[in-house]
């Protein structure tokens, strides 16, 4: 190992460090303290991890087996078993972050032998691969015991990653200190003396502490990756963000449970004005959510700037001059956070729209926020996941970015039935309703940034796996 720190710099920290309370906020880090099942390569198929190797066994796939690497070991010391993997995944399933649904209703989860384990689903899911990887948090496995004492894995790390959390140089929210574990069974894969993970919410500023060498790798901005350049850093991004807003009280009696009020509010935005105001030249206008599979480029432009017909759509479902909208933000989300919400209100607000923003500063208070089912319109910023993953999330009845519970028994017919399939054209049905339904106020997609700078080589994003860069394949230059 040399005798270097790895400096990372990310806008927000993690809305928990417990992997299934968590989004994917820390999701680039998070593969050193806790090595997944599989793991995404950057041609995006998945690899061996944990697990060496896995198969689905029945033809509905819903059967899944998987075995575990004989010498894998937790932070604490434990091995990496079948019972402790199962322990995880049961611990996972009741967990609160947003991709705990995303496995679907889940039968038995039981250990075959000492290394095997069998992950038996009531309804097909053809990505468990992908979710067992970094992708998701499922694959993030944790020791026994830190799932069996409440609140362990909200202050520490008990993953078998190359690396564990340092909790007496641990600010929450502000720098999060890593170590190198004493028991991880391959350390050539812990190239860094520690990482240090500095939470910086302005852009201007983490671009200036990585020209100053405080830190080596970033999460970029596309306010500041013309300077990033400039200053000589590498700037890596490929297109796959999508920012908008969820309409997600939208199986109500209220105004969000009218079709016709959520394709006005679809007609009533400015995209091309949104995205030059907020972005310039590094945003593509989309009226459709962004996904791996599904996405119909005959959809990107579904709902031009109409003010006209926003307002007749309105005024059809009884809401001429008499709507009021509470909006929930997402502060760490740089432009696709807050003022992105703020833009879109703006267009909302010259109908005569009542808007009014409330913005969560950190990932918990989001989490918090939105269970309260108290707003009816919500951040969301997609990657390019798969269409399971984004409807499990985002559109399925028990999604986690569906805390309304919203439910639209043709989508969830499609979904089955691509679910049993994997048939890309009902993944292609499945967006094209989304946009029809107006489930969503997409707005503009942008590549998600990252500046390297000269003493770290591995960073890599690609056509393939456009949405992170995994800090566990970074290594000293």
């Amino acid at each position: 190992m040399e005798d270097r720190v790895l400096t990372i710099g990310l806008p927000g920290g993690p809305a928990s460090l417990d992997p299934s309370k968590d989004s994917q906020t820390f999701g680039i880090v998070r593969p050193l303290t806790n090595e997944p099942l599989t793991h995404e390569a950057p041609d995006g198929s998945i690899e061996p991890a944990l697990a060496t190797s896995w198969k689905y066994t029945d033809d509905e796939y819903k059967v899944f087996e998987f075995t575990l690497r004989e010498t894998a070991m937790f932070s604490d010391g434990t091995p990496v078993d079948a019972k402790a993997t199962v322990a995880w995944l049961r611990y996972f399933s009741q967990g609160s972050g947003i991709f705990v649904s995303a496995m679907g209703p889940i039968a038995s989860i039981e250990a075959v032998d000492q290394h095997t384990v069998r992950l038996t689903l009531e309804r097909s899911n053809p990505r468990i691969p992908y979710l067992l990887s970094e992708n998701g948090n499922w694959g993030a496995v944790s020791s026994t015991a830190s799932i069996e004492d409440p609140g362990t894995l909200e202050t520490s790390t008990s993953g078998a990653g190359p690396y564990m959390l340092d909790a007496g140089r641990t600010i929450s929210d502000n720098k999060y200190v890593l170590v190198p574990n004493p028991h991880y069974d391959r350390p050539e894969a812990a190239p860094w003396k520690e990482v240090v993970v500095d939470i910086i919410p302005d852009a201007n500023a983490r671009l200036q502490a990585q020209q100053t060498g405080q830190i080596d790798v970033a999460w970029g901005d596309l306010r500041t990756a013309d300077a990033a350049q400039d200053a000589g850093l590498e700037v890596l991004g490929v297109p796959t963000v999508t920012g908008g807003l969820i309409l997600g009280d939208r199986s109500s009696d209220g105004p969000l449970g009218d079709v016709r009020v959520r394709r006005a509010l679809n007609y009533a935005v400015d995209r091309e004005a949104v995205a030059d105001g907020l972005v310039g030249e590094h945003g593509v206008t989309t009226s459709q959510m962004q996904s791996r599979d599904g996405f119909d480029q005959d959809y990107r432009e579904f709902y031009p700037y109409d003010v006209d017909r926003a307002r007749e759509l309105l005024e059809e479902a009884g809401y001429g001059d008499d709507l009021t909208l509470e909006v929930l933000a997402f502060g760490p989300g740089g432009d696709l956070g807050t003022p992105l919400a703020q833009a879109i209100a703006s267009y909302w607000s010259e109908l005569g729209i009542d808007v009014k923003i409330t913005t969560a500063p950190t990932a918990a208070e989001y989490v918090e926020k939105r269970a309260s089912n108290r707003y009816a319109v919500l951040h969301y910023s997609v990657i390019n996941w798969p269409m399971y993953l984004s409807y499990q999330i985002a559109m399925a009845p028990t999604g986690g970015q569906n805390p309304f519970g919203a439910s639209d028994p043709v989508m969830n017919s499609l979904f089955d039935e691509g679910a049993r399939t994997d048939d890309p054209d009902i993944w292609a049905q499945m967006s094209r309703r989304s946009v029809e339904e107006a489930y969503f106020v997409p707005t503009l997609t942008v590549p998600r940034l990252y500046y390297v700078s000269d003493g770290v080589e591995g960073v890599a994003l690609t056509e393939q796996r456009p949405e992170f860069s995994w800090a566990s394949e970074w290594s000293p230059r």
